[in-house]
């Protein structure tokens, strides 16, 4: 676009992508576009604080956070923040905190210091790779071929166990393979339980109202708290597994743990050549776990024979998760707000499997937790047993006759320590915990419900008054609901709202003027092959104008009425739908359609103060409710909504 304008096009080095995904949160370099690997090599020298990760790349892959290919050919890196999601992309999303505005402020600073001197041909490489940031000191980057290479490594690192094992005997690679299928088994059945589980918690809270029972499935629930707690639970319920598999496969916690490390050792020898953008953790857990079970392989006999123990108690495989936690963290809390609630199974399975490397040794804390259990105080205990007595018989004194009888006697003793106590205690502790943070620690929106969507915005926390016109039929007009949390919420102060199916939310009637909410409705008309559009420009209006039925469209012209400038024109290739998405600021325009369609014109206006006119005080009934009750969630948006169809 910038091609004739002074040459700007070929003297561009470089390009950031900065973006406010919410009104909260930190910032995080999220992405690349193709080939920028040179352009990470140089910013890794100058990144401090924001976290960067080549994997997220991949989680947001399919959402409209991707940005790669937004600047085209140019070598691009693409910042972001998660959190704060209720004004996000609306005309009201001016509430971004000092935080975050002077990290994004700090970035572009040291973006534009960076790369000002750089020359165009330091950023052509077109190779990919991996990236990401450790502890926020520094930023790692390696192309492709490097995750080549740590595969190698990693190979290495088993053949040479496999050779010396074969000279020391130090473990039998038929308990380790058998240990692994423990892992995998322990794993699956955590996976199994913990979705299980979810959809448990899930119907509790939409029992009480919490989340709607339509979003189950889709419902978004961020928050430090829920991933910990949700974490230990998944982790409590394999130990669980552990114990019962390991006697089912006659192996020991070593055995397993080994079987852990070969495990991580495949994965990340697979992705290192299948997706080498996001193997970094697992080639960093496979890394130091194979690196442990080599140092055992050497040194066991000699630690043994010198200090009487076995060389697994130092626990070595434990510093894998120790090194590796700083890069899998991130990713996590990352993805859980990227993704809905149910993910969070997920997260919590490969948490659990982290832990796989310390939580198979669990049940070896039993005889440490007896001894502190015994000396609890004593308790009372209530025993009922058999006793033979003799007893004098009534009718002849001094004569004794045998009887049993049962009878409770009362003892005391000491506790015991069962896995099953301590397993159960913190199972329903965390359960405990996870019911508290979905109920007390979270907003509602419908980006909670359904993917976050810019221009569907106008729907999240808000009530709506909805005007549809379809050709010449009567206009329709209805205060909506469509945000089902918020429903939740809003219902307390406006009666009369019943679901409807075809909209897919929760309507009421309106049947007052209006004239004093929408001062003039829109028109839509056709005068040749010319449709204009008489609108009203207010200040949070966003119009959207999309043609159905489309494919025989070849060209489409747009020309504002109030300007004197040219048209804008685009061309389409069968394409049955094609929308618009018009500037602020729009208000009466024309658009030039070349072939018959259906046009759908749609007005959104944000928060507009003419809906405190709403039949029945229900705008004031609502704010005077959240006055009130200001901890049950944010404040609600209002908006209208205006919606009319024509077939030219």
């Amino acid at each position: 676009q910038f091609a004739g304008f002074d040459g700007v096009a070929a003297k561009v080095r470089a390009v950031a992508d900065f973006r406010a995904g919410g009104t909260s949160g930190t910032l995080m370099m999220y992405g690349s576009g193709t080939g920028s690997l040179d352009l990470v090599g140089k910013y890794s020298r100058f990144n401090g604080s924001t976290f960067v990760s080549g994997a997220l790349s991949m989680l947001t892959a399919n959402t409209e956070y991707a940005g790669s290919g937004v600047f085209g050919d140019y070598s691009t890196l693409n910042f972001t923040n998660r959190g704060g999601f209720n004004k996000y992309a609306t005309a009201d999303d001016i509430s971004i905190n000092k935080k975050l505005v002077s990290q994004q402020a700090n970035a572009m600073n040291k973006f534009v210091k960076c790369y000002s001197d750089a020359k165009i041909n330091n950023f052509d490489s077109k190779a990919s790779g991996t990236y990401f940031s450790y502890l926020d000191v520094m930023t790692v980057y390696y192309p492709a071929a490097v995750a080549f290479v740590i595969a190698g490594i990693i190979l290495g690192l088993a053949i040479a166990i496999i050779i010396l094992n074969a000279r020391n005997k130090t473990f039998s690679w038929g308990k380790a393979l058998a240990g692994a299928a423990v892992q995998i088994v322990a794993l699956l059945a955590t996976a199994l339980t913990s979705f299980a589980l979810y959809y448990l918690f899930a119907l509790l809270l939409s029992g009480f109202g919490v989340i709607p029972f339509r979003g189950l499935s889709s419902v978004k629930f961020a928050g430090t708290g829920l991933l910990i707690s949700a974490s230990v639970l998944a982790i409590a319920v394999a130990i669980f597994f552990y114990i019962l598999l390991k006697r089912t496969f006659a192996v020991k916690a070593a055995d397993v743990v080994r079987g852990n490390a070969l495990i991580f050792a495949l994965a990340a020898f697979i992705l290192s050549f299948a997706v080498p953008a996001i193997s970094y953790p697992f080639t960093c857990v496979a890394l130091f776990s194979l690196t442990a079970m080599l140092m055992t392989v050497i040194f066991k006999n000699k630690f043994r024979a010198k200090f009487g123990m076995d060389i697994e108690r130092l626990f070595l495989y434990v510093w894998a998760v120790v090194f590796a936690l700083p890069l899998v963290m991130p990713l996590f809390f990352a993805a859980q707000t990227l993704y809905s609630a149910v993910s969070i199974v997920v997260i919590a399975t490969l948490m659990a499997s982290l832990a796989g490397f310390i939580a198979p040794y669990a049940d070896y804390l039993k005889p440490t937790l007896d001894k502190v259990f015994k000396k609890l105080p004593a308790r009372t205990v209530r025993y009922e047993r058999l006793v033979t007595e003799k007893v004098e018989d009534r009718a002849k004194k001094g004569k004794f006759t045998e009887v049993t009888v049962k009878k409770v006697f009362k003892e005391k003793e000491s506790w015991s320590y069962l896995n099953r106590i301590g397993l159960s205690f913190v199972a329903v502790l965390s359960a405990v915990m996870i019911v508290l943070f979905c109920s007390f620690g979270t907003t509602f929106s419908s980006a909670a419900v359904s993917a976050s969507s810019y221009y569907d915005s106008i729907y999240d926390d808000s009530l709506l008054f909805v005007y549809e016109k379809n050709g010449s039929a009567a206009a329709e007009v209805s205060v909506e609901v469509h945000d089902k949390i918020a429903y939740n919420y809003i219902r307390y102060a406006v009666g009369d709202l019943n679901w409807n199916e075809r909209k897919d939310a929760y309507v009421k009637e309106y049947t007052a003027s209006y004239s004093n909410i929408i001062p003039s409705t829109p028109s839509v008309s056709k005068n040749d092959d010319v449709i204009s559009f008489s609108t009203f420009d207010w200040d949070k209006s966003q119009i959207t104008v999309t043609l159905k039925g489309a494919n025989a469209v070849k060209k489409v012209s747009f020309k504002e009425n109030a300007s004197n400038s040219e048209s804008e024109e685009y061309e389409f290739d069968d394409k049955d739908e094609i929308t618009f998405r018009l500037p602020f600021g729009y208000e009466n325009f024309e658009m030039t359609v070349d072939a018959s369609c259906e046009v759908v014109f749609e007005q959104h206006i944000f928060n507009d103060s003419n809906l405190s006119n709403i039949e029945d005080g229900d705008w004031q009934k609502l704010d005077e409710y959240y006055a009130a009750n200001k901890q049950v969630a944010p404040a609600i948006r209002r908006g209208i909504v205006i919606k009319i169809t024509q077939t030219f």
